[in-house]
């Protein structure tokens, strides 16, 4: 809990009026916390700050929490998770739009070749955005990560991690046939180090495409297990 107050009251930056410049570097800053229970639950807490330059300039600021079973097993797992966004455009009257989003996602890990960590998900949201029609949305993600310092990821592991998200909108309705199906793809390209069982840090920079815009941004993040 302290993590995610002090991320609010220091990371979370003062918006500026802007306008969407492709060449210019964005950033990602986010905290996740993971409260692992018994019998493979967890209770699951994030907040992000998405900035249209690196360190100011809002684009969307998330908080969400959530639960999550993996089997015994296959250790696949099941979540479910509400969010609160709050979204900005860089337009010049420097408006604001909430959201209220309800996902559900399935995680399916695997290891190849002895050290290669796959993790392919499967995520439907629920999309509740002020003035606007209810909109569903798919994504699918695939992860790949490899140790670099070892052939396992454990304590002291140095790993690269490349991923790939796409985005669709199936139309539900006439209200939502102004929406493309394509509607977003996110390609990262990192590395994260497990400093301890509890504490895991995430370097890298993403490049994400839309229909309208396309932006870079740098990812720096912390993931905490209690």
């Amino acid at each position: 809990m302290r993590f995610l107050l002090f991320f609010i009251a220091v990371v979370v930056p003062i918006s500026y009026f802007s306008q969407i410049n492709n060449r210019q570097l964005g950033g990602w800053y986010s905290i996740k916390l993971e409260n692992r229970l018994q019998n493979d639950w967890s209770i699951n807490s994030e907040v992000h700050s998405r900035n249209w330059r690196v360190i100011d300039d809002l684009q969307q600021f998330v908080i969400g929490f959530g639960i999550r079973k993996r089997t015994s097993k296959r250790k696949i797992a099941f979540s479910m998770v509400n969010s609160f966004f709050l979204s900005k455009m860089p337009t010049p009257n420097n408006t604001t739009t909430p959201e209220l989003r309800i996902h559900q996602e399935v995680s399916i890990p695997s290891i190849i070749l002895g050290r290669v960590y796959l993790s392919s998900i499967i995520r439907m949201e629920q999309r509740f955005i002020q003035s606007e029609p209810f909109r569903l949305r798919i994504r699918l993600n695939q992860i790949i990560r490899v140790p670099l310092n070892s052939k396992r990821i454990r304590v002291k592991t140095l790993y690269l991690e490349f991923s790939n998200e796409l985005f669709t909108n199936p139309k539900l309705s006439s209200v939502n046939s102004h929406l493309n199906f394509f509607d977003l793809d996110r390609l990262y390209l990192g590395s994260s180090y497990k400093l301890s069982e509890k504490v895991i840090l995430e370097l890298g920079a993403m490049r994400q495409v839309t229909s309208t815009w396309s932006k870079n941004q740098i990812l720096l993040g912390a993931r905490f297990i209690i």
